[in-house]
């Protein structure tokens, strides 16, 4: 008898137990996929047809004023002072039109676009467009914002050892422009002049530094659940790298980089 009442207490015991942990890790679901759908993130757009403009800027629901000011710090309007985002997509078209009206210098205002990337795992992926009236060429700037505090990721939070990330990428897009090189034909009058232009710029190029990692995407696999990729950009950041190399970034598989990813970072792209 007493060893039955033995069992029937633990099985109680166990019981309780199971239960307990069954609600802890619903509760911890029901809380990440609150965290996940609490901040809401849409394009704010609008177009004129004389001469035709579209503009966009980002919404952030409820309000968040910090992550909407580091988003607008890749602006290269610096014209724009409000964070207001209807109030700049205003400005913006007021501005674009006084440039073709010729009451303001295009120099004064550079056309912009914003598109979203990703929103998963209180992470927000951005692509930032810009160019110069009249140019052909487009550049483009990349970030990523912690959505539960609003601040960009940096190399910083990613990275164990960020020297060792900066020497690969350093590297592979040297390798690159070598591979590259070495398929020209030199006694080809114009490859060879592509031959020289190239060559130049290794040997005269400033390497990549570490807040170049900064200007970097997340790329997803097909069923946009898994971390595939991260690619780093280099189109945009000013000078040869304007429009030297195409595609403009060098990407790096997640499995190559996972080594040396924080904890931390591991988890907010669900490594972990």
């Amino acid at each position: 008898m007493k060893q039955k009442q033995i069992k029937i207490h633990k099985l109680i015991f166990l019981l309780i137990i199971s239960i307990t942990l069954i609600s802890s890790f619903s509760c911890s679901i029901q809380k990440k996929n609150k965290a996940d759908n609490s901040i809401k993130v849409e394009l704010l757009t609008d177009t004129i047809q004389e001469p035709y403009g579209y503009f966009s800027e980002l919404v952030i629901t409820p309000t968040n004023n910090i992550l909407l000011k580091n988003i607008q710090n890749l602006s290269e309007n610096k014209i724009l002072n409000s964070i207001d985002p209807k109030e700049r997509l205003r400005k913006k078209i007021e501005l674009s039109n006084l440039c073709h009206e010729g009451s303001l210098s295009f120099e004064k205002y550079t056309p912009e676009e914003y598109k979203i990337l990703a929103n998963k795992n209180s992470i927000l992926n951005v692509e930032y467009g810009y160019n110069m009236f009249s140019n052909p060429d487009d550049y483009f700037k990349y970030a990523v914002f912690n959505l539960e505090n609003g601040e960009r990721i940096t190399y910083k939070q990613m990275f164990n050892n960020a020297e060792t990330i900066l020497k690969m990428y350093n590297d592979k897009y040297v390798s690159e422009i070598q591979d590259y090189l070495a398929e020209l034909n030199k006694d080809d009058e114009e490859e060879l002049g592509e031959y020289d232009r190239y060559k130049s710029h290794l040997e005269t190029r400033t390497p990549f530094q570490l807040e170049d990692l900064n200007n970097f995407e997340i790329v997803y696999d097909s069923t946009k659940t898994k971390v595939k990729e991260l690619k780093f950009h280099y189109n945009g950041q000013g000078g040869v790298y304007r429009r030297f190399f195409p595609p403009g970034f060098e990407e790096f598989s997640i499995e190559e980089l996972k080594p040396h990813l924080t904890e931390d970072f591991k988890k907010r792209i669900g490594l972990e």
